[in-house]
């Protein structure tokens, strides 16, 4: 994150984590990262969106927590998490 927030980033983003094959990472973590993109609003375009596909349950769940976070902390960007990449695909061009 710190390396897509410190270049050039888009208005849109997708993460994919279908891949994931491990993630140990704990409640507190997840609003760490949260509380990091605030810190970058003036490198991505306003009002733009972050999809996350996550088909995993528990990646899922982290995920929602993630966007739950995000939305505490007045993040400018719209985060949502989906099950497939073609339903953040449709929610990205809407």
């Amino acid at each position: 994150m710190r390396s897509f927030y410190s270049g050039d980033p888009t208005k849109n983003v997708l993460w994919d984590l279908n891949d994931v094959t491990e993630i140990n990472i704990s409640k507190e973590e997840v609003q760490k990262i949260a509380n990091f993109q605030p810190r970058y609003r003036s490198t991505r375009p306003h009002e733009g969106k972050t999809a996350i596909v996550a088909s995993k349950p528990s990646y899922y769940g982290l995920s929602r927590m993630f966007e739950i976070y995000s939305n505490l902390k007045n993040v400018p960007f719209q985060v949502s998490i989906f099950h497939t990449i073609e339903e953040a695909d449709r929610w990205l061009d809407a």
